[in-house]
């Protein structure tokens, strides 16, 4: 299943690379906004069935450390916004060499979200306790 989703992943990512910058913006547009704005529209809250309840998104952020007025950004997060019948929606983003997850949630499809924060939280560390654990080639030397 996940050899699937690589697969079907990496040829939208190639069609979506043939589109010049305006195509791209329609595309967006069309498969993201257009079924929330039709829903605020035609004053359908909440009523309409989104394709899916939990929407999981890679955010590609700064790969520079950013200042203001001085002061060095530590940290840089997602802000999402759920719309009708959407329970969870994950963002994993990027900033210099650090990753920040959000996750932001309906507290009425999905009440206990610190539970699952903290389970990505301890498969986190089991990832990073196997990758540490790994023999570097470059280690014996």
């Amino acid at each position: 299943m996940l050899d699937r989703i690589t697969a079907d992943t990496r040829s939208a990512k190639q069609r979506l690379t043939a589109l010049d910058s305006t195509g791209l913006t329609a595309y967006s547009l069309l498969g993201v906004a257009t079924p929330i704005l039709a829903e605020q529209l035609l004053g359908l809250g909440g009523r309409i069935t989104p394709t899916a309840n939990v929407a999981i998104s890679n955010v590609p952020g700064p790969r520079k450390t950013l200042y203001y007025n001085g002061a060095r950004l530590q940290q840089l997060g997602a802000i999402t916004v759920l719309y009708g019948g959407q329970a969870l929606d994950i963002v994993a983003m990027s900033y210099t060499d650090t990753v920040q997850f959000t996750l932001s949630a309906c507290d009425t499809r999905l009440p206990d979200v610190e539970r699952l924060t903290e389970h990505c939280r301890q498969a986190l560390e089991r990832l990073e306790d196997a990758i540490c654990a790994t023999a570097w080639p470059f280690d014996d030397q």
